[in-house]
């Protein structure tokens, strides 16, 4: 029988894993404990038109962790979170003909009439 993880316990979890110099930050969202991986970066939308910008806080999305968790589900969460952050990263640093066509802040509603116009090999 697993005992229910704490806010003390995840943290001690989360203090143990290391990618890069980002932050495995432990959130609270109304009662509910989240993971977000936080991490400095150009933000691609400012830096492309603003000379001189700085790094700033990244803040990947929010990985709700469930007390109930597993240490193993904790540390396999915090990989996932990882994994989104870096896609994240590389769909906004592709490019083709300078336009970041995979980018992830593009408007859904923009990929549904995209999503019309497809390619098919005869």
């Amino acid at each position: 029988m697993n005992d229910m993880l704490n806010r003390a316990s995840i943290q001690k979890i989360l203090d143990n894993l290391k990618y890069r110099d980002w932050e495995f930050y432990l959130g609270d969202d109304n009662g509910r404990m989240y993971l977000q991986m936080q991490f400095y970066a150009f933000d691609i939308r400012y830096h492309a038109t603003l000379a001189g910008v700085s790094e700033t806080l990244q803040k990947g999305r929010k990985w709700m962790l469930s007390p109930h968790a597993t240490p193993t589900e904790i540390v396999r969460t915090a990989h996932k979170a990882v994994q989104a952050a870096v896609e994240h990263e590389v769909d906004e640093n592709f490019m083709y003909k300078n336009h970041r066509i995979y980018g992830p802040h593009i408007d859904v509603e923009a990929l549904v009439d995209a999503s019309e116009k497809v390619e098919v090999r005869i």
